[in-house]
């Protein structure tokens, strides 16, 4: 430990850094610039004797107290995040102002992984946070040399390849993903295989998980509380018959005063196999709801007609079998309840687009072998 002198009892001593150099400073200049110091060193808990500050380079503290005695920085360190880290943790409102607009002047892609762990930490919603994600975005989509995209953190990576900005089908952005996930590969030593390359993508990713909430059929007001998007995958129909029947199924948002109907899909109910005579229908496409939205959410279910096969015969085309629709509306059980599949709508986007890019990156890998 480098040797420390102590100052008079107005006098402040910090050991700061593995090598524990000694910085002193005045207690009362602490104490009226920052609030944390202030509780640190006044009241039945303040800290008595030296302060070690272990996490913070010598000289980076050093202009840190120069801030503090001064009111300004003569020059800002070449790694200003870690005096921004240090204004943070102190509160010092106005240095981290300044450290933060140094860094909005001076973001670039070199620098902008660094630049957005950093507001990860202190400030996600800033403008600078997004500022140094769309540089990210905007070089490994412009840009062939992935270089310091290889070294993003999984959480990072998660965030800028899930961001609605991102065109996955760019063949630069498939490179640079490739790329990563090939060092990510290394960093955790593995074997860079197809699988690996694809596990690493997925991270700790799974399917969301769904919810069902329930319903009148045929017509049904579904009213979800909710504070995220939701997505809908499915319903369970409840019908009284065993025979292949045809319906019509819409789900639709009350907006400004009207429905907007984001669902019109004709499917085939098969005959149900459950006692009670539940039959599971998959929507044809996901159906996103906005959040604002998912009060007034309504499902109709309409009946379609009777589906007979009907063998047919002809003397110039081959034998073959048409289908014949009888105008049989489909009988659904009224006095029982209906349910709708869904899940978190960011959630699912999030999973389905790093599933989407893992895939075009193994049918990219497979094309190449």
């Amino acid at each position: 430990m480098a040797e420390s002198t102590l100052g008079n009892n107005s006098d402040v001593v910090f050991l700061v850094g593995p090598e524990e150099v000694a910085i002193v400073t005045q207690r009362d200049i602490l104490i009226n610039q920052s609030p944390v110091f202030r509780a640190m060193l006044c009241g039945p808990l303040s800290e008595k004797g030296e302060i070690k500050i272990p996490d913070v380079e010598e000289a980076v503290f050093a202009i840190f107290v120069g801030y503090l005695n001064t009111g300004r920085c003569e020059e800002l360190p070449e790694n200003v995040g870690d005096l921004l880290y240090i204004a943070e943790k102190y509160d010092i409102e106005n240095l981290s102002n300044l450290c933060v607009s140094h860094l909005e002047n001076n973001v670039c892609p070199e620098n902008a992984s660094d630049v957005m762990q950093l507001m990860v930490m202190f400030d996600e919603g800033s403008l600078l946070y997004h500022k140094a994600m769309h540089i990210i975005i905007e070089s490994i989509t412009h840009s062939s040399d992935p270089s310091g995209f290889t070294d993003l953190s999984p959480e990072l990576f998660d965030r800028i390849i899930c961001s609605p900005d991102l065109d996955i089908n760019i063949g630069n952005v498939l490179s640079a993903v490739s790329a990563w996930a090939e060092a990510e590969c290394n960093r955790k030593d593995l074997e860079v295989t197809s699988d690996n390359i694809q596990a690493v993508i997925m991270g700790t990713s799974s399917v969301p998980e769904t919810h069902d909430i329930t319903f009148s059929p045929p017509v049904g007001w579904i009213s979800l509380q909710s504070s995220h998007d939701a997505v809908f995958h499915s319903l369970k129909c409840y019908v009284s018959h065993k025979e292949t029947s045809l319906c019509h199924i819409e789900v639709g948002a009350f907006r400004n005063s009207e429905i907007v109907y984001l669902l019109n899909m004709q499917v085939t109910i098969p005959p149900s196999s459950d006692e009670n005579g539940i039959v599971t229908v998959r929507f044809s496409k996901p159906v996103f709801i906005k959040q604002e939205n998912l009060h007034y959410v309504q499902v109709r279910i309409k009946g379609g007609g009777e589906i007979q096969k009907k063998k047919i015969k002809s003397t110039i085309l081959s034998a073959g079998y048409a289908f014949v629709i009888s105008p049989m509306p489909l009988r659904v059980r009224t006095g029982l309840i209906a349910s709708i599949t869904f899940s978190d709508g960011a959630l699912w986007q999030q999973w389905h687009q790093k599933r989407n890019l893992a895939s075009a990156i193994k049918r990219q890998s497979l094309a190449i072998e």
